[in-house]
């Protein structure tokens, strides 16, 4: 006799019972005929009906007690509909997993037919993960090229800090200079017609710019311009090819601007006290940790070019098909989202329809590129059991979630009711996979974290040796 635990268990593994041909169409797709026998068919049609009585009420009959033939008089198309749904998604699954097939895109199902008493039939034409015959991908050698950063570029981050932290106040309209924001509205007017009015703005002279006008010499025309005085500074300029008012565009107009008022950006000075609004003790202090993060930055950046530079060799011998109508489907949505974006800049449908002519070809090149190196690195990681854990997941939740300032288990939440989550550990998985093929390559070159040129922490008479060697990780 069995036990509950026993019925249920071989109730788990009990499946439709499929029966189905199954047809290489070429390297990557593949085409299915298959049949859902009539009873498992009928198996589910009566769950259907039998959860429908439980819930609709019909005059003359308690609830629960419809015949099942009233109800397939009145919602006979909607039962039919989701049963189909509901068994066609399942076969489909259960045919995928007996035969160990890893698909790629969407599949397109068709040709389904449900007959009263008959097998459910329907078709399928979908595309696996290409056959991948990969070459050599481990002891690939490369050469590193050191870090990218020097005295400059602290400096240049130290400026940064300074702009973010900066405070912008109002100045004197006599004092104005060609660094200080000009605020306040503007008309256009074409041979004496106002065509477009009161657009607030503000601009910087040194900019040339104002809105989406260019305006050479517009640091030397506010000079010239009283700006103590009522009079506004009229400019001559000329509409852009991407203006958002189409009748305008590359118009000859005048711009006539009435000033409201100036302000000055004030840079806090470079000094301890600055340090310790940005959370060091000291100006040297902060000087060292702008070293350090853009040192960690910038190897970063070289061993991600080390991995590119991996990828391409192991790309070269790579021999396989792409799926091409994931790749299809894949051009379909980008040519989408670049329309969008052009569109929102201001160009017109002409404009966006030569932009993509032009920029198409580069476009499907880069993606062949990045799916061959997806399809190149899920085959090794495969070989190689590279895993992105359940561990790799949360360290980047909690990472991402900082970023977002919200709580991990939020953030997790809202990336898998968004189907990202998924993507999430993909990404990971790609991630590893390059690292694997960077520690078993042999790298020649610079391995020292050396800078360009000294700085704070090095003297003038301290000088860094490269390592002449070559590396290889086990």
């Amino acid at each position: 006799m069995q036990t509950d635990t026993e019925e249920r268990q071989e109730s788990d593994k009990e499946t439709l019972g499929t029966r189905f041909d199954l047809e290489e169409v070429n390297t990557c797709t593949r085409r299915v005929k298959a049949a859902i026998p009539a009873e498992k068919v009928e198996e589910e049609l009566e769950k259907s009906y039998k959860e429908l009585t439980g819930m609709v009420k019909l005059p003359g009959f308690r609830q629960g007690r419809v015949p099942r033939r009233l109800l397939e008089a009145r919602f006979a198309s909607e039962i039919e509909k989701d049963v189909k749904e509901s068994l066609v998604g399942t076969s489909f699954s259960e045919i995928i997993e007996e035969r160990e097939l890893k698909i790629v895109g969407e599949p397109r199902i068709e040709n389904v037919e449900l007959k009263s008493g008959a097998d459910l039939e329907y078709e399928g034409e979908f595309e696996v993960r290409p056959e991948n015959n990969l070459g050599k991908y481990k002891g690939i050698e490369v050469t590193r090229e050191p870090p990218d950063l020097n005295h400059e570029s602290v400096d240049e981050e130290l400026q940064s800090l300074r702009r973010r932290a900066s405070k912008v106040a109002p100045i004197e309209l006599s004092e104005a200079g060609p660094e200080d924001q000009h605020h306040g509205h503007y008309s256009l007017q074409r041979e004496g017609a106002e065509v477009k009015a009161g657009e607030t703005t503000q601009f910087v002279p040194s900019s040339c710019t104002i809105d989406f006008f260019r305006v050479e010499d517009l640091v030397a025309k506010v000079e010239a311009w009283d700006r103590t005085s009522d009079t506004p500074l009229a400019l001559d300029v000329k509409a852009p090819k991407f203006y958002p008012d189409e009748a305008l565009r590359d118009v000859e107009l005048q711009l006539v601007f009435t000033l409201e008022e100036v302000k000055r950006v004030e840079l806090p000075e470079l000094d301890d006290e600055f340090a310790k609004e940005v959370g060091e003790e000291s100006l040297d202090g902060l000087r060292s940790q702008i070293r350090k993060n853009l040192l960690e930055r910038a190897e970063r950046t070289v061993e991600k070019k080390l991995e590119d530079s991996i990828l391409e060799v192991v790309e070269a011998e790579a021999d396989f098909e792409l799926p091409e109508t994931l790749i299809k489907s894949q051009m379909n949505r980008m040519t989408l989202e670049k329309e969008h974006e052009l569109l929102g800049r201001g160009l017109s449908p002409e404009e966006v329809k030569e932009k993509l002519a032009v920029e198409g070809e580069d476009m499907e090149k880069e993606l062949r590129r990045d799916l061959k190196r997806f399809f190149i690195l899920t085959e090794i990681a495969d070989k190689e059991k590279v895993f992105a854990t359940e561990g790799d997941i949360q360290e980047r939740l909690q990472l991402l979630a900082g970023l977002y300032g919200l709580p991990a288990p939020a953030l997790r939440e809202q990336l898998k009711s968004s189907g990202k989550l998924e993507q999430l550990q993909a990404n990971l998985l790609q991630e590893k996979t390059r690292a694997f093929l960077r520690k078993k390559a042999k790298i020649k070159g610079d391995v020292v974290q050396a800078e360009k040129s000294s700085d704070a922490d090095t003297s003038p008479n301290e000088k860094k040796s490269p390592d002449a060697g070559a590396s290889e990780a086990k």
